[in-house]
């Protein structure tokens, strides 16, 4: 990240801003539209959702005035919108994988089978690929990895989402030369296995979230599939299956209680082993 700032500078001085497609306006679809229209250098050039009043209303939520907003209805309108200088809505994912002055790809939809074909047709047309979709990168990211080798584009993960924030900490920590034996994540809201689409759908209402995603999130499904990811990228493993998900503390006195609770049971800790990962409630977000 040394530097990006001047860099993206430089590329807004040129003319040669990174015109991005994201695929997927809800909450971090959402998110990252209102991120990077503050940006130098790039811009969420076309959005597509299912519903292409929630890609409008994304591009609405950063600010953008509204005639500066395009929806299209085909691949030639969304070509020509673009080139025009405007932000595009569509529904068509399609268009965000072949329009032509698209470079890098978005997938944040958190859909396995969405995000599979949005990286797969998008570096088949030599587009970067950015995923924002762990599910779909814990069941075919390898694939995918060895496909932007082959197609000479690059496919990686999000900078601070999770996992991509705790693999910077692992690198860091590698680095350094220590050894890790333990990594993993905080849960920031309590785990419900009970909970349903329909039960948290109040909630979800009110948050702006699709009721599936913040679901997901609830009952440990999205924990899971982030634990995964990180330990299909470094071999490390869980200590049990679905994890201990110990309980600290909140805050910084639960920060401080983790070496005594990532001990093995020998030392007074919960872990059998080491080279592991695990979650644990509490210590929230991280």
């Amino acid at each position: 990240m040394l530097n990006m700032d001047k860099k993206l500078i430089k590329r807004q001085e040129d003319g040669q801003i990174i015109k991005t497609g994201i695929v997927g306006a809800g909450q971090m679809g959402r998110g990252m539209v209102t991120q990077m229209v503050l940006m130098n250098g790039m811009m969420p050039a076309i959005v597509s959702d299912i519903k292409v009043e929630n890609a409008v209303n994304a591009f609405k939520y950063a600010s953008v005035k509204e005639d500066d907003i395009a929806i299209a209805k085909t691949l030639a309108d969304a070509n020509a919108a673009m080139e025009a200088g405007k932000y595009v809505a569509c529904e068509d994912a399609n268009f965000v994988s072949q329009a032509n002055l698209v470079e890098c790809a978005i997938d944040a939809t958190g859909v396995p089978d969405v995000g599979a074909k949005v990286a797969t047709d998008a570096m088949k047309n030599k587009k970067h690929v950015v995923m924002l979709n762990v599910e779909t990168d814990v069941v075919i990211g390898p694939y995918l990895k060895k496909l932007a080798a082959k197609e000479g584009v690059i496919y990686t993960g999000s900078a601070g989402d999770e996992p991509g924030a705790v693999m910077e900490l692992y690198s860091f920590a590698k680095a350094m030369g220590m050894n890790v034996e333990v990594m993993g994540k905080g849960k920031n809201n309590k785990l419900d296995y009970d909970c349903n689409p329909d039960t948290v759908l109040e909630e979800a209402t009110r948050r702006v979230m699709s009721p599936k995603m913040l679901c997901a999130f609830k009952d440990g499904t999205k924990t899971m599939v982030e634990m995964t990811a990180m330990s299909n990228y470094t071999g490390l493993v869980p200590d049990v299956i679905g994890g201990h998900g110990p309980q600290t503390s909140p805050g910084t006195e639960g920060i401080k209680e983790l070496n005594d609770i990532l001990k093995l049971k020998k030392d007074g800790g919960i872990l059998n082993k080491h080279g592991v990962v695990e979650y644990v409630n509490g210590v929230a977000p991280g």
